[in-house]
């Protein structure tokens, strides 16, 4: 036999050895298929921790927008009534 086919059954080997281990010692999680993707449920809520934090992060940058034009528009109208005299 070549090299090649003795280390592709090596390699081939090594990863039945890694399942049978991890299915005897119970590390295994069951896995769902999402379109062409599956995935365990610890992998799941990884997944949809990382979306929470984005969108977390996006609704308080929209917060911090809406409450900046807020203010922008409370000087311009102060600015109009001759409350304030210059412009900011």
């Amino acid at each position: 036999m070549s090299q090649i086919t003795v280390n592709a059954m090596n390699a081939i080997a090594d990863a039945k050895q890694d399942i049978y281990d991890r299915v005897r010692s119970g590390q295994t999680e069951q896995k769902f298929q999402i379109g062409a993707d599956a995935m365990s449920d610890s992998e799941w809520d990884k997944l949809m921790k990382k979306v929470d934090n984005f969108i977390d992060s996006t609704k308080e940058a929209d917060e911090e927008l809406a409450e900046k034009k807020d203010k922008e528009e409370e000087l311009k109208a102060l600015y109009e009534k001759g409350q304030i005299t210059s412009s900011i």
